[in-house]
């Protein structure tokens, strides 16, 4: 039950009404979430609804176990416990075919058994939201009087349906005080949300799906036929592509939750605008760059332990970045790209630091070198293997193109249309919410009427899954 099919639509209908009808009864409301966003999650398939039951019954366990025990070093050893079986859970799923390839390569076939695992939706990143929550209790961060939420409460935060699939990743000191609420919550920025459940439907259905359909499937699946304006076009457009998909996603999550009256941690800051890598990454996927950074980077030590620490503490967890979007030798790949490139920009500060008037022009070579070292990078990231990826990258390199490859002028406009909006400041946005909030309101029911068929008129045939629902 994909986010923008008709079922999904209707589903929401009825959680939308039934939400507000139990808001001031709040044991049958959270009871009520809970439900649909199990028979959300079992709606893609009812096999991994045990994995998240039995996931979610391990965060309560193990946070009841830790919530009864004072001594510090106890506390500790509880916690460690419980993020062991966290991370057994998911390499056991998400990793066990990685290893037992590998172990065939090393050590001959035979070794590990060739069992047919699959892979939960989901479970990376409810994995890390119930991590999140352990850790959260172990550092004494959520609020003294609201430490022992109930099972309930824990299982919704670690099921809640907007962002089960793909995130943003939940944080149990912003979620966790918000589904306690109750009756005390309204519907957040109605005009808000509209524009953004608007923006997601047409960044996904049309501008990604046209994208990968078009530019970039065509390219990867067949890299040696390709000339070198498709190469080209491919990186460009998946660079588009990814972003388009994801943000539009996060789009989507978050006016639902709005709607319902919560706030998702934002995902998105115009990320293609960043000027150096470091920057990026405080731009793209937030919610999975800070939880790496305030669990995970700094756990290690952070930078508070000299300058070759900090650089190894950075590629551990970039490296770790990229083994969690997927069990592949390319991921890790592009892992150690953006570990590496957001190592040396922190060498270069260090060394050669800079001052904060600078040039123009300057700013604008660094924005491009970004923008095509992080493209190239991508190119890691969507190829099933390194030898895929090297085909595209030779591709793009055979030489300078024709008269007779000149690109689409589609083609061209579908990557600016998916690349332009971050640039212009958040104006589009603000002119969209604007036109709302002035309506009346069926006159924003027509508007989104009018905007959703639009959408579907235009979209392309055989829309795929959201791209980041595969990790």
């Amino acid at each position: 039950m994909n986010y923008y099919s008709l079922p999904f639509l209707l589903f929401f209908l009825i959680v939308f009404v039934l939400h507000w009808r139990f808001r001031h009864r709040r044991g049958l409301d959270q009871m009520m979430l809970l439900c649909v966003s199990w028979s959300f999650y079992a709606a893609w398939n009812p096999v991994f609804l045990p994995i998240l039951l039995g996931f979610s019954a391990w965060v309560v366990g193990i946070g009841r176990w830790m919530l009864r025990t004072t001594d510090n070093a106890a506390r500790r050893r509880i916690l460690s416990v419980g993020i062991a079986g966290a991370v057994l859970n998911l390499a056991w799923f998400k990793y066990y075919e990685f290893v037992r390839v590998w172990a065939d390569a090393w050590l001959g076939a035979g070794w590990v058994p060739a069992w047919d695992v699959w892979l939960p939706v989901g479970i990376s990143f409810y994995t890390f939201a119930g991590i999140s929550y352990w850790v959260d209790l172990y550092r004494n961060q959520l609020p003294t009087d609201e430490r022992a939420y109930t099972p309930l409460e824990v299982a919704l935060f670690i099921g809640f349906f907007p962002a089960v699939l793909a995130g943003p990743i939940s944080r149990a000191t912003h979620l966790l005080p918000q589904l306690r609420a109750g009756g005390k919550r309204a519907i957040v920025n109605l005009d808000l949300a509209l524009t953004l459940m608007g923006a997601g439907l047409f960044k996904k259905m049309v501008i990604s799906s046209y994208l990968a359909s078009e530019l970039v499937n065509p390219v990867f699946s067949n890299p040696q036929e390709a000339t070198v304006v498709q190469a080209w076009l491919a990186m460009y457009g998946y660079a588009a592509q990814i972003y388009c998909d994801f943000s539009g996603y996060t789009d989507l999550t978050m006016g639902m939750a709005m709607l319902l009256g919560f706030r998702l941690l934002p995902n998105f800051a115009a990320p293609y605008t960043a000027v150096n890598l470091r920057d990026f990454w405080q731009r793209w996927h937030m919610s999975l760059s800070t939880w790496i950074r305030d669990y995970l980077y700094i756990a290690l030590g952070g930078n508070r332990q000299g300058l070759a620490r900090t650089v190894f503490n950075l590629m551990v967890a970039m490296l770790i970045s990229g083994l969690w979007h997927g069990a592949g030798a390319n991921y890790l790949v592009w892992g150690a790209l953006h570990g590496a490139g957001v190592a040396t920009i922190l060498l270069l500060q260090h060394w050669f630091p800079s001052r904060r008037d600078a040039h123009a022009l300057r700013r604008g070579l660094a924005w491009l070198l970004t923008l095509h070292f992080v493209m190239l990078a991508w190119v890691f990231f969507r190829a099933s293997s390194i030898s895929e990826a090297w085909a595209v990258l030779t591709a793009a390199a055979q030489g300078w193109p024709t008269w007779d490859e000149a690109p689409s002028w589609i083609a061209l406009a579908l990557i600016l249309m998916g690349l332009g909006p971050q640039f212009d400041g958040g104006r589009l946005r603000r002119w969209s919410v604007s036109l709302l909030r002035a309506s009346t309101m069926p006159i924003k029911a027509f508007w989104m009427t009018l905007w959703v068929y639009a959408v579907l008129v235009l979209a392309p045939a055989g829309i795929a899954p959201f791209i980041y629902a595969n990790y």
